[in-house]
């Protein structure tokens, strides 16, 4: 005998996929919420803004990453767009969770929005982001693959004497912000 079972439906294992993760990050955002993670994940990321919020303390940062900046409009803008890609970048990488890097990443362009909205949409609107991440991505070595692009990001031609200069410029900009922010990190002692 044959039953007619074309009205039942069959639940593909993609929804039950998606409850399972569904429930696994539920799982982990109570379990970072409780273990205090998050609220630090918070105020990692506000920390890390007011820090490149204050321009003493920026300059301060730059000069003892790399002593003088080349004093061009293009070399300023892209020193600061290096310090926040390479914090963005720890935070993305250095956390215990992608929830908590998500956490801080929000709280940090939250703050740089209310405090200095023209500032949050030169970071916004600018392509600079993604060729970071490309090199970073592509590259065996992230401080060359970030310090070949900041010589890029500068304008640079490629005939300049002092195009190495650049590189190495960008290299230390990106080895000294990881150095400070991987330290800030470890400061707000989150639990694993």
């Amino acid at each position: 005998m044959f039953y007619d079972d074309s009205d039942i439906k069959i639940f593909g294992k993609s929804q039950v996929d998606d409850k399972t993760e569904a429930a696994l990050l539920l799982e982990q955002v109570n379990r970072q919420r409780a273990n205090g993670n998050t609220e630090k994940a918070r105020k990692l990321g506000i920390h890390l803004a007011e820090i490149f919020l204050n321009d003493e303390e920026i300059n301060k940062h730059i000069a003892s990453a790399v002593g003088k900046v080349p004093n061009t409009p293009e070399s300023i803008e892209q020193v600061r767009i290096l310090i926040v890609f390479s914090a963005q970048w720890c935070l993305s990488h250095r956390l215990p969770a992608a929830l908590l890097s998500n956490t801080a990443v929000n709280a940090f362009y939250d703050k740089i929005s209310a405090e200095n909205n023209a500032l949050y949409n030169d970071l916004s609107d600018g392509p600079e982001f993604s060729f970071y991440s490309l090199a970073v991505r592509e590259s065996e070595t992230s401080a060359d693959a970030v310090g070949a692009t900041f010589k890029k990001l500068c304008d640079r031609d490629e005939d300049e004497s002092n195009d190495e200069d650049y590189v190495e410029l960008g290299k230390r900009i990106y080895n000294k912000t990881v150095e400070e922010v991987v330290s800030i990190i470890e400061k707000f002692g989150f639990t694993q």
